[in-house]
């Protein structure tokens, strides 16, 4: 990462650049703020990201995912032109995320989390997949604001209403299938993150040290958090990806 020009609109610090492999080839520069959890994206730039682009932006998602989080103000400017940025609410397939846009159409900044709703990365559990889940886990932590959700009384995050999401299997295998020619990689990490139960068991298996890490959590091993499931099955997708 570089230091970029512009200023995150939440804490008023640099944004760093990340370059990211661009659909007709080349890279993509990319605004970021890791403290803030937040992408600017220009206008378009999140249409060109290639299936490679976002397995790096993913590894980066998941690589700050238990930085501490600055708040984020409900009234921010614009990087570009400081004009105030309008929260947006908009629905891909039947998925819905939201956003803080420019009125005059500099770009938009998503957080990383509405960023993988937005690209249908995500997606909520069923209320049979929460039951199921109760069996195994007392609690978990909401992918959106961090909070911890207990599954014998909620099936959402009570501070920001986040229904429990995991990634999507079905999303995954159309990236995967753009990445991977090995067709043994790409069953082990679609296995991993085809259902609550397959996760859990592939994180039993030890499928990777944060695998591990989440398992203990799981069962109130060394005192670690409650696990957030959409990060465990990031990080399963992108160890596979780094042997």
């Amino acid at each position: 990462m570089t230091e970029s020009a512009l200023t995150c609109p939440s804490c008023r610090n640099p944004m760093r650049q990340e370059m990211f492999q661009k659909k007709l080839g080349g890279d993509l520069p990319i605004d970021i703020c890791p403290a803030c959890k937040l992408i600017w994206f220009d206008r378009h730039e999140s249409l060109q990201l290639a299936a490679g682009g976002l397995l790096e932006l993913f590894k980066l998602i998941h690589a700050h995912h238990d930085d501490p989080v600055n708040p984020v103000p409900a009234r921010m400017g614009c990087p570009s032109c400081r004009d105030p940025l309008v929260l947006s609410h908009d629905m891909q397939r039947s998925t819905r995320f939201v956003y803080y846009r420019c009125a005059s159409g500099h770009g938009r900044l998503s957080a990383f989390y509405q960023f993988l709703r937005e690209k249908n990365f995500v997606r909520s559990l069923s209320p049979v997949e929460v039951n199921r889940l109760r069996v195994e886990i007392r609690q978990v932590r909401c992918s959106g604001c961090g909070a911890p959700i207990s599954l014998d009384t909620e099936t959402a995050c009570s501070f920001c209403r986040a229904p429990i999401a995991v990634l999507d299997a079905d999303a995954m295998k159309v990236t995967l299938a753009e990445l991977v020619a090995d067709s043994q990689k790409r069953q082990r990490v679609t296995a991993g993150l085809a259902s609550v139960d397959s996760m859990i068991l592939a994180l039993d298996r030890g499928e990777s040290d944060r695998g591990n890490a989440a398992r203990d959590s799981m069962h109130g091993v060394g005192g670690g958090r409650a696990p957030d499931l959409l990060d465990i099955g990031i990080g399963l997708v992108t160890n596979v990806f780094s042997r």
